[in-house]
């Protein structure tokens, strides 16, 4: 059956058509790139990598626009930029979002939600801007608003509905008369996680590794690895607990194992041992997976480099939870491990290991998007 919203022959024919017209007027399309109908790019300067796709009357409006390779953008999404549209390679910015600004910087691996709204008060101004680092996740309904320029560090996330403010004022209460008024930037750091309906007020920093709670209102700035709650928001206790090495051997073959669950597979030989006092590896041996020259998969926090070296020289592949880094063989099952560590807040980065690409339809067909 046909999933309403899925890139149909009427899509490949307009795409064809328009990457005709952009490629003429000097902008640079990377390879199967696919432009559904009723999408309008205008800038001077237009780059866009391979495999992105722009979805049904989505409009994006700069004077500069770069777009990574294996992008999503879902129909109906609005970007206007009076300078720099960027976005780093796969990222995906869900339906109905909307983004206003002056420039807009965004690093890999974005996860936008619906129906986001960025911009809003004061964004045409010269210091509308927003910096996002890689690997950030910005919830359904959030709100950024730019009279000020934000900065996301990136390895975090907003929750459902929260609103990062950048200016404040009462409507028709005059300044001259002692009524409150305020205009500066919110920086948020790197591994920060804020909560549904939590707010950041404006001339906020929030450092590193805090967790601000659900429906909090943030108006000071936050220690590091704090755990902030309430309104207005106050440190309950640090974010984080330290673990000995038990406790995170358990961590971790808790999540391999719900991993390996998902998809199906049977754990054939499972087996973890320990090398000295810090070197924990685990290896993994399953049925119902055939893949050439497909081994193992090698999980570790703080290992050996040469059983790594080893693993890899068999075509394994090699998770190092330390150094948060994956490499080797990409398979089903890889890909469905990368996944849960990422739901476990372990986002891994890769350099000789190869992701499957992002998927257009297929977000559609499992209803991780609506059309």
């Amino acid at each position: 059956m046909k999933v309403k919203g899925t890139i149909n022959a009427s899509d490949y024919i307009y795409s064809v058509l328009y990457k005709i017209w952009l490629r003429i007027h000097g902008a640079q399309v990377g390879k199967k790139v696919i432009l559904c109908i009723g999408c309008r790019i205008t800038a001077q300067h237009i780059n866009i990598g391979a495999y992105t796709v722009i979805g049904r009357h989505v409009t994006i409006t700069a004077n500069k626009i770069r777009v990574g390779e294996n992008c999503l953008f879902y129909a109906e999404t609005i970007v206007f930029c009076n300078y720099l549209f960027e976005v780093g390679k796969r990222s995906k910015i869900s339906r109905q979002c909307i983004s206003r600004a002056n420039n807009i910087q965004i690093g890999k691996e974005l996860w936008c939600n619906e129906q986001v709204k960025i911009g809003e008060g004061g964004w045409n101004q010269s210091q509308g801007n927003l910096f996002i680092g890689d690997h950030q996740f910005i919830g359904p309904r959030s709100t950024i608003n730019l009279s000020s320029k934000v900065v996301l560090k990136g390895y975090g996330g907003l929750g459902v509905e929260t609103a990062i403010y950048t200016h404040g004022a009462g409507n028709g209460q005059p300044i001259t008369e002692g009524y409150y008024a305020e205009q500066h930037g919110v920086v948020v750091g790197k591994n920060v996680s804020i909560l549904t309906r939590a707010m950041v007020m404006p001339n906020i920093t929030i450092q590193n590794g805090v967790t601000v709670a659900a429906n909090a209102i943030v108006t000071h700035n936050v220690a590091k690895d704090s755990l902030v709650a309430g309104i207005p928001a106050r440190v309950i206790k640090r974010s984080k607990i330290r673990l000995d090495s038990v406790q995170r051997s358990s961590l971790i073959i808790n999540a391999i194992s719900e991993g390996l669950g998902v998809g199906g597979e049977a754990i054939n030989k499972f087996n973890h041992f320990w090398s000295g006092k810090q070197d924990i590896y685990y290896y993994y041996y399953y049925k119902g997976q055939k893949v050439p020259n497909f081994n193992s998969i090698l999980v570790f926090f703080e290992g050996s480099t040469k059983l790594l070296h080893d693993s890899l020289m068999r075509g394994g592949t090699v998770i190092d939870l330390k150094k948060r880094m994956i490499q080797g063989c990409t398979t089903y099952t890889t890909e469905k491990l990368r996944d849960k560590f990422r739901r476990k807040g372990i986002i891994l980065s890769f350099s000789d290991y190869c992701p499957y690409k992002l998927n257009f339809n297929k977000f559609l067909i499992d209803h991780v998007e609506n059309p």
